[in-house]
């Protein structure tokens, strides 16, 4: 998923936390195998016209993504892949992207051309040349995913770090401090997730303003000058979303919202 994991166990064998934190990292692997878009053979990768039946983590996490979808009113998009492909070569090369270019793409993206069957579990696009990027959620969907593999072994005192997305189970003493991208402050977290989006490491200057990796679907284009957004969530994939939700909005109106809508995804 282009990033670095870290667990971090507390357990009294120390047997049984490295047996733990292995299968941790196996089901991680395995995530990436699934989400990943650096990799080609990801089966995220090779979704297209035609209906193929999913595996239960791809489809749990497409209905998660619709949820979002619709109560972000489509600021948060697993389909954007065909214009993040253009605006990670853009930052990569340093060259502004073409009008022409976003255009074309932006037409590729919409989550209602997203066809899902239940029942067979298969999923298809409607539209040639479509493509996913779970890079606002699936970071924070393996390190949940981690994490439930390590109580599932027993260990009960445990944190997983999916680059800078973090889920801080229980603790043996006070809680988990965190210190936070970019501002000089330190949470301390039991049972909770948080999670960071901005453009700190992905950006590119065009008019002397930063682009960020992160795109608002609507128009195509990466969002200028994004700070860093920190949120905290019930759990690691939904704050990895919306932080990415919230840099797109840019507005905190957002964060007055209860949690309740998004704890049922």
């Amino acid at each position: 998923m282009g990033t670095t994991f870290r667990v971090v166990v507390f357990h009294h064998s120390e047997r049984k936390a490295q047996a733990a934190a292995e299968k941790a990292f196996e089901k991680i692997n395995h995530l990436n195998s699934i989400f990943s878009n650096y990799f080609l053979e990801s089966e995220a990768m090779n979704i297209s016209t035609s209906p193929k039946k999913v595996s239960t983590d791809l489809w749990h996490l497409l209905q998660i993504s619709k949820g979002l979808h619709n109560h972000s009113n489509g600021k948060f998009d697993v389909t954007i892949g065909p214009i993040s492909k253009i605006w990670r070569r853009a930052i990569r090369r340093g060259e502004e992207p073409s009008h022409s270019e976003i255009a074309k793409a932006r037409y590729l993206v919409n989550f209602k051309y997203l066809k899902m069957d239940k029942e067979p579990m298969t999923v298809s696009f409607e539209i040639e040349n479509m493509l996913f990027d779970f890079g606002g959620i699936a970071k924070g969907y393996a390190v949940d995913e981690a994490y439930k593999v390590l109580m599932d072994n027993g260990i009960y005192y445990a944190l997983v770090d999916g680059g800078g997305d973090i889920y801080a189970g229980n603790h043996p003493k006070d809680g988990w401090n965190i210190k936070l991208q970019n501002i000089d402050s330190t949470l301390t977290l039991n049972n909770q997730a948080v999670a960071s989006s901005g453009s700190l490491y992905q950006s590119i200057q065009i008019d002397n303003l930063n682009h960020s990796h992160i795109i608002n679907p609507k128009n195509g284009v990466g969002i200028k000058n994004s700070e860093t957004i920190n949120i905290t969530g019930p759990s690691c994939t939904i704050a990895d979303a919306l932080a990415t939700i919230i840099s797109i909005s840019a507005t905190s109106n957002i964060l007055k919202e209860e949690y309740s809508e998004y704890k049922k995804l």
